[in-house]
């Protein structure tokens, strides 16, 4: 299961159980765990329908299992179930033979049955592919905002709540996810530590460095140095999935590698692509996921007297 994937099941855990779309931090978290294998996906939606979890206890602690089923059902396919597999249910979860957890795996398996051809069904899963999709947008604008605070949890179940096999619902939910995200502080999309040795090998401030903010989830760095034995170091949070663009010109090779925790992106690919002078331009894709963390390291080529070195590298996300 890929990353996209992951995140997409453990969405649904938050869409079905609590009715909202995932605070970043809970669905870095989660994934993280699952993709690390400290938890299962199984052990994930098991630790989401417990009394031990307050923000589920608070919804469901004093309901019967009546109206939990029509809670879940409203949530993930927003309707109610009909009589005979509402009844069903509820003799289940009343007789203890089965708990929340495997209530709400089953309503998700159904709609996402790829057997499935009647209309309900087939209806089903797009209302849930269309709440996911609101959902990992609303969680990607609103990076910054806190779980505790409770007009965050307002805000991610409207960002849910209206969703339906409409593409239009989409797009409104999308549109008020914009206008909270705007009124939040700006992510902290890139930092970076950044020095050049001097002659004698010691640490000394480095040419300044330009970083653009992001626009409409793209991140663009641009990076220029004519100093001698430059070592520079940037990591950002991607926003979104999608690509990473390199576009390189300059007039010398460099060294330098793009990777995340658990795999290299790039890797001195200009280097070894072209290793001579002069050097006009090179360009380059690679797979990122959203929250992945990236790591760019760059280093400068040893120069001589009154010689410098002139790179700029832009990346971006596509």
């Amino acid at each position: 299961m890929s990353r996209v994937q992951t995140e997409a099941s453990v969405q649904e855990l938050y869409i079905g159980i609590l009715g909202r779309a995932a605070d970043y931090a809970g669905l870095k978290y989660w994934t993280d765990a699952i993709e690390n294998g400290t938890q299962s996906l199984e052990n994930t939606r098991a630790s989401f329908a417990t009394p031990n979890q307050a923000e589920y206890w608070t919804i469901y602690g004093g309901l019967s299992s009546s109206s939990l089923v029509d809670k879940v059902y409203q949530n993930f396919l927003e309707r109610t179930a009909d009589v005979a597999g509402k009844a069903y249910w509820v003799s289940e979860l009343d007789s203890g033979k089965i708990g929340a957890d495997f209530f709400v795996n089953a309503v998700t398996n159904a709609a996402k049955d790829p057997s499935a051809t009647d209309p309900q069904t087939l209806l089903d899963a797009k209302v849930l592919a269309n709440k996911v999709q609101a959902a990992q947008y609303f969680t990607s604008k609103a990076q910054t905002a806190s779980a505790s605070d409770s007009s965050f949890i307002t805000q991610a179940k409207a960002a849910v709540d209206n969703v339906n096999s409409d593409a239009a619902s989409v797009t409104a939910a999308n549109s008020a996810s914009d206008s909270y995200a705007a009124k939040l502080p700006a992510p902290a999309l890139v930092s970076y530590d950044d020095h050049v040795n001097d002659a004698g090998g010691f640490f000394k401030t480095a040419t300044p460095i330009s970083l653009t903010t992001e626009v409409s989830g793209v991140l663009g760095l641009r990076y220029s140095a004519t100093e001698k034995d430059t070592y520079d170091y940037y990591t950002f949070t991607a926003a979104k999935d999608g690509n990473l663009v390199l576009d390189y010109s300059g007039n010398d090779y460099i060294s330098f590698t793009v990777s995340t925790k658990t795999s290299a992106l790039m890797n001195n690919v200009v280097e070894q692509a072209v290793n001579q002078k002069p050097v006009l331009d090179y360009h380059a894709t690679a797979q990122v996921f959203a929250g992945e963390q990236v790591t760019i390291q760059l280093a400068g080529a040893s120069l001589s007297g009154t010689e410098t070195q002139e790179y700029n590298f832009h990346f971006s996300m596509a």
